[in-house]
């Protein structure tokens, strides 16, 4: 199961095989709505990272960023571990 790390800030990274989604916001609601939107909308900016990849789970670092993408219905696990 692949992990993906999410803060407010941030970029899609690639490092041996690992890839990790930061988002560049300051706004836990905003980062959630560019999240929701790579995810819906423009799947195509971020299918070579997904693509092949079954059971898909998300970890926010931050209990706003959780909070933010839960209200948008993304299913998403809060952890206070910051190296995820």
């Amino acid at each position: 199961m692949m992990k993906l790390h999410l803060t407010p800030l941030g970029i899609i990274e690639e490092e041996d095989s690992r890839y990790t989604i930061k988002l560049f916001s300051k706004d836990p609601e905003e980062a959630g709505k560019i999240f929701y939107k790579l995810l819906k909308g423009d799947r195509e900016i971020i299918s070579e990272y997904l693509s092949g990849y079954k059971g898909l789970k998300i970890v926010a670092t931050s209990i706003h960023l959780y909070n933010a993408l839960r209200k948008l219905g993304i299913e998403v696990e809060y952890s206070k571990d910051k190296d995820l």
